[in-house]
């Protein structure tokens, strides 16, 4: 059984051990963190487990977006989910396309 090693068969080099490296483990933490809050606030926007959201929306709001307090919050929760989705998937869109992540390249 001679088997000839191409670069197509060759195993990969492994990688290094996470431990290794701390701005990486850091880096895997803030992008863990960054993930799951803000799914886990945009759900709790529909559930409100956690916090009834509505009241801590200034009535101003509610008044100038002619929205309720509810229905606002519930737009506001699933941009929320929407973005730690498009955290989990594609971080480097993510840093140069939102406002917060154009504010941390200036």
């Amino acid at each position: 059984m001679a088997h000839v090693l191409d670069a197509s068969t060759r195993p990969a080099a492994p990688l290094p051990a996470v431990a290794d490296h701390p701005a990486y483990q850091a880096y895997l933490i803030l992008h863990a963190g960054f993930v799951v809050l803000p799914i886990v606030a945009g759900l709790d926007k529909f559930f409100h487990v956690l916090v009834d959201w509505d009241m801590y929306l200034a009535p101003q709001v509610s008044q100038a977006v002619l929205l309720t307090a509810n229905t606002f919050m519930l737009m506001v929760g699933l941009i929320e989910i929407i973005a730690g989705i498009l955290v989990a998937l594609r971080p480097r869109l993510v840093r140069t396309w939102s406002p917060c992540g154009s504010w941390a390249l200036s």
